[in-house]
């Protein structure tokens, strides 16, 4: 891209005003807290038109009153409205937008996580200590960096999300990448659900359990007779012992391979695996 000749303006482009007013976009400026609520819906806050009360004594002049907090904004809603924010900051101050894409990564990393309105507590409570000791003290704050008392205030009693297929927390099921959802029945359980988050891509892939009852109850197939599931890797079984205490046959048919990342090295010695296989 760096030789490659630079696009020209398409023709029936139309420059298209601000939808922020001159006044709010002065309290940005000046570092005031902002409800970004305003920024998605100005006419929530237009201090240009006066504010009258008709009375039988003639007409008051009202002052404005600017509401802390407005709404809880979505995801989305919060990534629209604060891109719009950090666009005017860096429209005067064009170095400070490293600092405010990771604040915005920071934020959406917390929605991903946690759900529910917890990173927009975070915002509101940052931008709001971001501003008052701005007023107070004239000390400007770096944004790009988690407030970590601020942070476990907030989330602490909260529980993280985590993936249904994968394990990780950062990602809820229908957005994973890593294990590929399968329809089964509600009896049926994976052993991915017990992966840790530090897990890479697993694969293992296990053999499905056959739930068909039969008259003398036989062990399912993919559990072995130690109660330890049976996984296959390129339509070869890995070896559980080989995984659990380790394999005395020499001339053993199964894969010894890692039974957590199919690596060639025992489970309980996998880099990988934070936690020890149950015996």
């Amino acid at each position: 891209m760096a030789t490659a000749i630079p696009p020209s303006r398409p023709a029936s482009a139309v420059l298209r005003p601000s939808p922020v007013s001159p006044a709010l976009r002065h309290q940005i400026l000046t570092g005031n807290y902002i409800d970004l609520a305003h920024l998605l819906q100005p006419s929530l806050l237009n201090v240009s038109q006066p504010r009258e009360l008709q009375t039988s004594q003639g007409i008051m002049q009202l002052s404005h009153t600017i509401n802390s907090r407005s709404k809880d904004l979505t995801p989305t809603e919060f990534a629209l409205a604060f891109s719009i924010y950090r666009d005017i900051i860096c429209s005067v101050y064009p170095d400070r937008r490293t600092e405010l894409d990771d604040y915005l990564y920071v934020i959406l990393d917390m929605a991903v996580r946690f759900g529910g309105n917890g990173f927009y507590n975070y915002h509101v409570f940052f931008a709001t200590q971001a501003a008052g000791r701005l007023q107070q003290f004239n000390q400007g704050t770096y944004w790009g960096n988690l407030d970590t008392e601020l942070y476990c205030r907030i989330f602490a009693a909260r529980t993280s999300l985590s993936c249904e297929l994968c394990g990780a927390p950062s990602h809820p099921a229908s957005m994973c990448t890593v294990v590929k959802p399968q329809p089964s029945s509600s009896r049926q359980t994976s052993v991915f659900n017990r992966l840790s988050s530090a897990a890479p891509p697993p694969s293992i892939i296990p053999k499905p359990l056959d739930i068909r009852p039969t008259v003398n109850v036989p062990i399912p197939k993919s559990i072995d007779k130690r109660g330890r599931p049976i996984l296959y890797q390129g339509g070869r079984m890995v070896c559980n012992n080989f995984n659990h205490l380790g394999c005395s046959l020499s001339n053993c048919r199964l894969l010894h391979v890692c039974s957590f990342c199919g690596g060639a090295h025992a489970r309980n010695s996998c880099p990988h695996n934070p936690t020890a296989l149950p015996q």
